[in-house]
């Protein structure tokens, strides 16, 4: 099944069986699995109805990059450590209880915060993509990877930033903290082992 083949399936789905506002759907996988991809071009379908849509990825809530890369072994291999996970937590409460909330998110060129507020406004539709917190959400769209295709999609996209030792680490500690926070029951899976023919499970029809 072709890219927009899925999404052409799946947003009008999901538009059916989940009628509230603002619905908020969690796009959820690994690091490196294709999160942001997929919030993507579930935004940009969303769009083409006339929804109002905004879209929010985890990595606005990283640490530093200094900060984390400076933490004991202990608290590094807890990618916990690597999060401000109550501010993430407030905006997604915020979002669910119709209320906007103000922060300063992470940007990955720089490896710091931003020195702009970044104003997010509970809009009809809220695409958030996060490997955390998928029992707060009203949808729930799991992207499932190989775990050895995750490791070399890393090691491709992230070798300006680290070593391929350091890469092999911070999978290893993704890896882990993603396994203990995957969700067990999604409402949707998309299998994206192969970007070109990805495959779509409805796992619930809210019935």
């Amino acid at each position: 099944m072709r890219q927009g083949d899925l999404i052409e399936e799946l947003r009008p789905h999901i538009q059916s069986n989940f009628k509230k506002s603002p619905l908020l759907i969690n796009i959820s996988g690994c690091t490196g699995s294709g999160k942001s991809t997929w919030a993507e071009l579930i935004s940009e379908e969303f769009l083409k109805t006339g929804s109002k849509v905004i879209h929010i990825s985890e990595d606005d809530f990283l640490q530093p990059r200094d900060y984390r890369d400076s933490l004991p072994r202990q608290k590094w291999a807890n990618h916990e450590n690597w999060l401000r996970l109550d501010l993430m937590r407030e905006v997604i409460k915020n979002l669910k209880e119709n209320k906007s909330s103000i922060y300063f998110p992470y940007l990955r060129d720089t490896g710091e915060f931003s020195r702009k507020e970044k104003i997010v406004k509970p809009d009809e539709i809220v695409i958030f993509e996060t490997s955390v917190f998928s029992d707060l959400f009203d949808v729930v769209v799991l992207i499932e990877v190989n775990n050895n295709l995750l490791l070399e999609r890393k090691l491709s996209r992230d070798d300006d930033l680290r070593s391929k030792e350091m890469i092999y680490k911070y999978h290893e500690v993704q890896l882990a903290f993603w396994n203990l926070h995957k969700p067990r029951k999604p409402e949707y899976i998309i299998y994206n082992n192969n970007y070109k023919n990805p495959k779509l499970e409805i796992v619930s029809k809210n019935e």
